[in-house]
């Protein structure tokens, strides 16, 4: 399951929805792989096998006829399976790793994903695997992932609409136990009134983001100890529903070939908590027909209880166990929101991309407030194939104090992988990931597994 939060992060686009070109020329095709490897999850060894079956049709879009236009279909199908080699202590009964498979969401994970289009067409739909998922300018909904952990697989629905008269998004982070969501609808006016007007280009949205089961409090034994359901989360005494409400403005200044640039404004508020303020600039340049860079930059005035990307990469393990923002201890999410007290923060959030030949894309975001521990890193590399090699990376940290912080790995997510293809359809390939497993106190460690093999894999 490990890659499969990495592959998921190559099929997304970049945060700049809004300023992303129009699509290339859709193409049926897929691919049959399998393979088998060995690695390290935690303290145990395991041969994993693996068949993956993908696919990409050719559909005609909402918008337009087959003729003029059309999109993609595409469709992931798996069967990873790990057999334990060397069972080191604590011991585990069984040869198949049983953590792969104790959950009824576990076996959502064999259909990975089905997605129709893309989030900046009319119409686009996705279930299964999500990420990173951000709704409207992200200050609220900022590459949230859905499965983060080893041990924990979840089905989630992320759609958009789009229209001249405005649209939609909607995110649900699982159907068989649905607790995060996030929608936004916005409108763009003078769609009404007249669509070649310049003012055509201003956007009005409002969100609302919610977890209907946030954590206050961690349930703990006559000892203290935290109490832990297998392989799930933590067991919880005190939760609660908390919402996000947002409204946004974003008036298109320039959109040509050469530059986009689409200045915008957040104004939310964390009910029952604190509002914040957002002020940025979305660009897009694109010097060569080789090169796009994309950038954002965000001045944020974040009130006393209000945290900016609440909801992010890490939120589905930050909802039971939080660092940072003047928390003496790791704690739930929310209860670290409610009891900050060093009063309102100013702070910047910046991110750049680089897209070269569209098969080569580095992307990186920082977010830096007032005060220590605050600090959110993100980076991704994704090399599609060219010629024998694909390589791809995502690196995820917060409650950092300065950028330097990057080498210590506690509490980061790093994704890597590596394939090479040596002959024809055979390849070898290398994976790395850092992640969290759910440990019997009840906290949440960080846990690195690795695993080299080979396979085969076919085109069509």
């Amino acid at each position: 399951m490990k890659h499969l939060v990495l592959i998921l992060i190559f099929l997304s686009p970049s945060l700049s929805l809004a300023q992303e070109p129009k699509p290339p020329e859709v193409k049926q095709g897929g691919e049959v792989a399998a393979d088998v490897g060995v690695g390290q999850i935690d303290e145990d060894w395991f041969v994993t096998t693996r068949v993956t079956f993908g696919f990409q049709l050719p559909v005609p879009r909402v918008d337009c006829t087959p003729a003029e236009c059309m999109t993609a279909l595409k469709f992931g199908v798996q069967v990873p399976l790990r057999w334990r080699v060397v069972d080191n202590a604590p011991e585990d009964e069984g040869t198949l790793r049983d953590e792969d498979w104790d959950e009824t969401a576990d076996y959502f994970k064999i259909l990975r994903f089905v997605e129709y289009g893309a989030p900046n067409e009319p119409l686009h739909a996705r279930v299964g695997e999500l990420g990173p998922v951000t709704v409207g300018h992200g200050t609220l909904v900022n590459g949230y992932l859905n499965v983060i952990t080893p041990d924990a697989f979840r089905w989630g629905i992320h759609s958009n609409v789009n229209t001249v008269y405005g649209g939609a998004q909607f995110m649900l982070n699982d159907v068989v136990d649905p607790n995060i969501w996030a929608t936004r609808i916005y409108a763009r006016p003078w769609g009404f009134i007249d669509q070649e007007s310049f003012w055509h280009r201003l956007a009005v949205g409002f969100t609302v983001a919610a977890d209907a089961s946030a954590p206050l409090e961690l349930r703990r034994d006559i000892n203290g100890e935290i109490v832990v359901e297998p392989g799930v989360a933590p067991e919880v005494s005190d939760q609660t529903w908390t919402t996000f409400t947002g409204i946004d403005v974003e008036l298109s200044l320039l959109n040509t070939e050469l530059i986009r640039l689409t200045p915008y404004t957040d104004f939310n508020v964390h009910w029952g908590q604190s509002p914040g303020y957002h002020l940025g600039v979305l660009a897009s340049i694109s010097p060569l027909e080789t090169l796009r860079v994309d950038s954002r930059l965000e001045f944020r005035w974040l009130g006393e209880n209000y945290i900016a990307d609440y909801f992010g990469a890490l939120y589905e393990v930050e909802r039971y166990q939080f660092s940072g923002w003047g928390s003496p201890l790791p704690a739930p999410k929310l209860r670290v929101a409610a009891n900050r007290d060093q009063g309102s923060v100013l702070g910047l959030y910046g991110d750049l991309g680089f897209t070269f030949f569209d098969f080569i894309r580095v992307w990186g975001s920082y977010a830096d407030y007032e005060g220590p521990d605050n600090g959110s890193l993100r980076l991704r590399l994704d090399l599609s194939r060219v010629g024998p090699v694909q390589l791809g990376a995502f690196y995820a940290k917060d409650g950092m104090d300065s950028p330097l912080d990057i080498a210590d790995l506690d509490q980061a997510l790093l994704v890597a992988e590596a394939r090479y293809y040596v002959f024809g359809p055979a390849y070898v390939r290398a994976d790395y990931t850092r992640t969290w497993r759910l440990v019997d106190d009840g906290s949440y460690d960080s846990i690195d597994t690795w695993n080299i093999g080979g396979g085969v894999a076919f085109q069509f």
